[in-house]
């Protein structure tokens, strides 16, 4: 019996976060899709199905906030988990995050556990 694997979508300028986040989580088996920002993350999704999403805050083009907000605003996706994984820090930071229509907020450094807990919890 096959096991249903779950599509999680990366969205980071950086490639080295990406990099490592799609090995850590294929080897936590997930199916891992990227996209260097807001804009491409937009176009995966509109031609891919994604189960769950974690964003980069500060990224060109589009960053994760507008890109939180477009997810949202799109009534097929509106129910994707969102999970912000970002450097920005402090209470102001978290609360922009989740009002922008995030379900979860992990600051960098963090822990691949963790954030594979996160995930699992959303889903």
């Amino acid at each position: 019996m096959a096991v249903d694997r779950k599509t999680i979508l990366i969205v980071d300028d950086d490639e080295l976060v990406l990099s490592l986040l799609a090995r850590d989580l294929g080897q936590g088996g997930f199916t891992v899709l990227t996209a260097v920002n807001g804009k491409a993350g937009l176009e995966t999704v509109a031609k891919e199905p994604v189960d769950i999403i974690v964003s980069d805050i500060s990224m060109p083009e589009m960053d994760g906030l507008e890109f939180c907000a477009h997810i949202r605003r799109i009534p097929e996706l509106l129910d994707i988990p969102f999970i912000f994984l970002t450097a920005h820090r402090g209470e102001d930071e978290r609360l922009r995050g989740l009002r922008s229509g995030a379900d979860e907020y992990l600051v960098k450094p963090f822990s691949v556990g963790d954030l594979i807990a996160r995930v699992e919890i959303l889903y």
